[in-house]
């Protein structure tokens, strides 16, 4: 949470140089600007409510429409998502409010010298808060705020029994992980990995995001084997407490294709804990065929790891099991002659 707080701090620390500058050019007109009447300077106040409005007007249309096709680009969240965000509506209304308010002092023949003061300040506030407001947004989109969002509505999506809606957010999650990772952004790689696991450890077993959760396990570790990061691809891998085969025609087939990637970058732990798992879940989900595939990519090495006392450990003492995949690799080494 230090990222988020840091983030948070220096935006606040922005609206609070907006909000001064502001107040400082209120005082310098109201005290040093000789006061004007409306009848005296009619068109020249005409001209700047107008001016005022119109600017800002289009500012704001240029604003949102980049910002909305920004969003659509990264795919990150949608734009009603987006427009919901608490930042984003403060900021539509400030917005609105100035544009409105100099069109409605139009209509009055004479304005204190206070409202007019009021209405550039105000103005110039807007447009400063631009500054604060695109380095929230562009924070929310590529920094961790977008995941600690997206934790706050998967576990909501989770809480009122929302399927699609929490698998579409796991989805939008895995994307902007796997952008982290292309990316080589390693110092937000621990951030992001306290925040899924935060969500794993509440919503572990949660119907909604089962196979959610095991398809990005898949996805976020074939990406880390890609780019060589053997660390955080074994601490994803390792991280999942879902029975593989409930789920087994993906785990059996995934695990094949991470299998052959971990081989080529010559990922030594990667690949020992690959055969591991995979041989656990094949003689206790009786999927020998499936274990024969995975003989066949590299037969002598996935031998090594599957038949030592190390294996009977891992599969919780069951001798039964390790003598069945003993028996096992006699039948492919026979098959094989």
């Amino acid at each position: 949470m230090n990222i988020q707080r840091n983030n948070n701090l220096s935006r606040s620390k922005a609206y609070i140089f907006s909000i001064v500058a502001a107040i400082i050019v209120f005082l310098i007109l109201t005290f040093h600007v000789l006061p004007l009447k409306i009848n005296e300077c009619e068109n020249a106040l005409y001209y700047l409510f107008s001016t005022i409005s119109q600017s800002l007007a289009a500012l704001f249309a240029l604003v949102f429409t980049v910002m909305l096709v920004m969003i659509q680009i990264f795919k990150k969240y949608s734009t009603w998502k987006f427009i919901t965000l608490f930042k984003t509506q403060f900021f539509l209304y400030t917005y609105a409010f100035a544009i409105v308010l100099p069109l409605i002092l139009l209509r009055f023949n004479y304005l204190p010298l206070i409202i007019i003061n009021f209405t550039i300040a105000y103005a110039i506030f807007c447009v400063l808060s631009l500054i604060p407001y695109f380095y929230g947004i562009s924070q929310f989109m590529t920094g961790s705020f977008f995941f600690y969002d997206l934790e706050r509505d998967i576990l909501e999506a989770c809480k009122i029994g929302s399927r699609s809606q929490a698998n579409n957010l796991v989805d939008n999650f895995m994307e902007g992980w796997i952008e982290k990772i292309k990316s080589n952004d390693k110092d937000e790689w621990d951030e992001i990995l306290k925040i899924w696991n935060n969500i794993q450890e509440k919503e572990r077993d949660s119907r909604q995001i089962g196979f959610a959760f095991f398809r990005m396990q898949f996805s976020i570790t074939l990406v880390y084997a890609r780019k060589k990061h053997e660390e955080y691809a074994r601490k994803i891998y390792n991280s999942l407490g879902i029975n593989p085969l409930v789920y087994r025609v993906y785990f059996f087939e995934g695990n094949i294709k991470l299998f052959e990637i971990a081989q080529q970058n010559n990922l030594k732990s990667l690949s020992q804990d690959i055969v591991k798992m995979y041989g656990r879940a094949a003689v206790i989900g009786q999927e020998k065929l499936y274990l024969f595939k995975l003989l066949d990519m590299n037969k002598d090495y996935v031998k090594s790891i599957l038949i030592n006392e190390e294996m009977i450990q891992y599969l919780d003492g069951n001798r039964n099991y390790y003598g069945t995949l003993v028996s096992w690799m006699g039948e492919y080494s026979q098959n094989k002659l």
